[in-house]
This record gives C-alpha cells, structure tokens and sequence, in this order.
C-alpha cells in the first residue's frame, strides 16, 4: 500500500517533487475580505439596532398594558364603586334615629318587658323581638333609609340594581333581621 502511494506521487521514480502553483487575483480575494469585513460591521450595528428596538418595543407594549389596566379599572370599577355606595347608604341608619330611645327599647328587651301579645286586628301573636323591633322604628324613629324612599325612590333603586323592588325589599328585610338579631 506505501508502495501504491509512493508512486501515485511520483516519488518513486523521480528525484524531485513538483508541486503545482497557484495563483489568484489579490484584488478580487482582498475584496472579498473588505465585503465580508463590511458586512460584518454593517451586521453588528444592524444587530444592535434590534435589539434597541426590540428592548423599545417591549418595555412600550408593558408600559401600555400598564396604563391601560390603570385607566380601564378607574373606568370600569367607578361605577362599580357608585353602585355599591348607593346601595350602602339606604342601608344606613337614617339621620332622625333616637339612640337614647332606641337603646331603652333594647333595654326593656332585655329585661324581658316584652310579652307575647295577640294583634286583634291581625289575630296574630307578636313576638317579643318584634315588638322590640317595633319599638325601635316607630319609638327611636331608627329606620334604615331605604324603609322611608318612596314608591319610585325603591323602584328607581331596584333599576339601577337591574333587580326588582321586592327583591330589595327582602334584602333589606334580610339585613334588618340580621341586625335585630345581632342586637
């Protein structure tokens, strides 16, 4: 196999070896290398423009984002917020209310004043706890705002809950009786 080699190179038979030259046209190849050394830069400052932009466009999609979330939830959640402070302010205890009175009524609860009475009218018994609670809107005048809106103060109240007005009703009723029966 060397032997094969060797005379494939013709270094068997000859004293010297030839090596074939070469030659290129040093404008061309040094063109090359200015092109390639152009596009390089050119590349490098075109990378880096990106990654600018890209660190631009980013950091503003965030930042819009942001300011959005911000302004759509002042936007979307005031009324939100309106709605509920309506609703809280009829829940409210109104202005007139005698606490000194009031507290008697619960006073006299407590002591057991109140009785079992039979309504004549109703031919119903009244419970203790309701004649206190009777005692405490009509004596102490301690109603909630809502029990004194009138018919189209209720009814406009219920529109703006997109609900009817016997369903505010009851949930006052419900939170009055909750409160009755807190105290």
């Amino acid at each position: 196999m060397k032997f094969s080699l060797y005379a494939l190179l013709g270094c068997t038979t000859a004293t010297t070896v030839t090596l074939p030259t070469f030659s290129y046209n040093s404008t061309i190849v040094d063109g090359v290398a200015n092109d390639f050394q152009d596009w390089a830069q050119r590349n490098e400052a075109a990378t880096a423009e990106d990654n600018r932009n890209t660190t631009h466009d980013v950091a503003n999609a965030w930042a819009t984002y942001r300011v959005s979330e911000y302004t759509n939830f002042g936007k979307n959640f005031k009324p939100i917020v309106d709605a509920t402070s309506d609703f809280l302010a009829t829940l409210n205890v109104n202005a007139e209310c005698d606490q000194a009175v009031a507290a008697e009524c619960l006073t006299k609860y407590m002591l057991g004043q109140f009785q079992y009475q039979y309504d004549d009218l109703t031919h119903r018994w009244t419970s203790p706890d309701k004649q206190m609670e009777t005692c405490i809107k009509t004596d102490s005048n301690c109603t909630m705002d809502f029990e004194r809106l009138t018919h189209e103060q209720q009814h406009a109240l219920a529109d703006n809950f997109e609900t009817s007005v016997d369903t505010m009703a009851q949930a006052y009723q419900t939170y009055q009786d909750q409160l009755i029966n807190d105290i």
